[in-house]
């Protein structure tokens, strides 16, 4: 796992991990990419979603299917991102998305 962390989650084995990346207390990662020195905040679930270098999802976040999410975007706590959701790098996202393939500017 290259000096990255995993805190008491569940990290299934579809999934990779960059250097230096943090999957906090009770949250899922599953068939996802998460890049290099990603943080995911306790409680959160991510599924099938490729998450950009430096980045930082808050707690309790739901992201979906086929969700991407540039460089260093930030989530704030409790953000829902709907299936196909798209976000470009350097973004911070406090409200849910819940359309589906919606892309962020």
């Amino acid at each position: 796992m290259n000096n990255s962390e995993v805190r008491n989650a569940y990290l299934d084995s579809n999934s990779i991990l960059g250097f230096g990346s943090v999957v906090k207390e009770g949250s899922y990662v599953g068939e996802s990419l998460l890049m290099n020195d990603v943080e995911v905040g306790q409680s959160s679930y991510l599924r099938n979603v490729i998450v950009g270098d430096g980045s930082k999802i808050g707690k309790w976040n739901h992201i979906r299917e086929s969700t991407i999410l540039g460089e260093e975007v930030i989530t704030g706590d409790g953000v829902l991102l709907n299936k196909g959701t798209i976000i470009l790098p350097y973004k911070e996202v406090s409200d849910p998305v819940y359309k589906e393939r919606r892309i962020i500017l």
